[in-house]
């Protein structure tokens, strides 16, 4: 999966910074206020769209 089609529902979260790594790991750095759980449910369906 690609950075860019996760961070497509990810409009409404402060991100700062993202960094794709060989084995399609993701490392976010989150702005201040921004919950990992609610992250987890809005790319848990982002990756649900592409199956």
């Amino acid at each position: 999966m690609r950075a860019s089609k996760a961070l497509t529902g990810l409009r409404d979260y402060r991100l700062l910074e993202w960094s794709e790594d060989d084995g399609c790991a993701i490392t976010w750095k989150l702005a201040q206020g921004v919950h990992m759980t609610n992250l987890a449910l809005m790319f848990g369906r982002a990756r649900t769209g592409q199956a």
